[in-house]
């Protein structure tokens, strides 16, 4: 079994996770403000700090392990990206993070963050948010979007459906390849036997 290490890339926060199986090896959420006060957009040292934290859990994962980053899909109002600056920030960490790792598998988003609270490791559940799912008996609900740990959730999610995509990705260009192989090598119809 591989170990991944995803990535929820994001304007404001980027969230990190190395995961082996159900095992969390790591987990961090880098946040703009933090790292560059006073500016609203991605910054060179937001990258920077994405990198090392990345780079700082693959160090903690076996050898072999892969990187995983979410991609993104046009805006609707149900996934709340309605600014274009918001949306072409994503696109400027997906695109600067992508070109960081270019062997990285490209996760397609799908309610990363959002399954079951129970389904996540409990480093990745807050105090409150268990505190909450315990009393109102709410483990089995999808996972709050109120906290910053959302995207270290989401990155959990990433790295989990990475093996899939990856599987999913291959055989596509396998077929495509193989297509193009036995186009190639047809034999055009005046060139048969016995056809003059």
């Amino acid at each position: 079994m591989v170990a991944w290490v995803g990535v929820d890339p994001g304007a404001r926060w980027t969230g990190v996770v190395a995961r082996h199986g159900q095992q969390l090896l790591h987990w961090a959420v880098v946040d703009l403000h933090e790292v560059s006060p006073g500016t609203n957009a991605p910054t060179r040292e937001y990258f920077d700090a994405v990198e090392l934290v990345i780079r700082a859990a693959l160090a903690e994962c076996p050898d072999g392990t892969r990187v995983a980053i979410e991609g993104a899909n046009k805006p609707t109002p149900q996934l709340g990206v309605l600014a274009p600056r918001d949306l072409l920030h994503l696109g400027i960490s997906f695109g600067v993070l992508w070109g960081r790792f270019p062997q990285a598998v490209v996760v397609d988003p799908n309610r990363h963050g959002r399954r079951p609270l129970v389904t996540y490791p409990q480093e990745l559940v807050t105090p409150g948010e268990a505190r909450n799912a315990t009393r109102a008996r709410t483990w089995n609900a999808e996972a709050p979007d109120n906290t910053t740990r959302r995207h270290a959730r989401s990155a959990w999610d990433i790295a989990g459906a990475a093996t899939a995509t990856e599987r999913v990705r291959l055989a596509v260009y396998s077929e495509r390849v193989n297509r193009q192989a036995r186009r190639h090598n047809r034999v055009p119809p005046h060139a048969r036997k016995g056809t003059p």
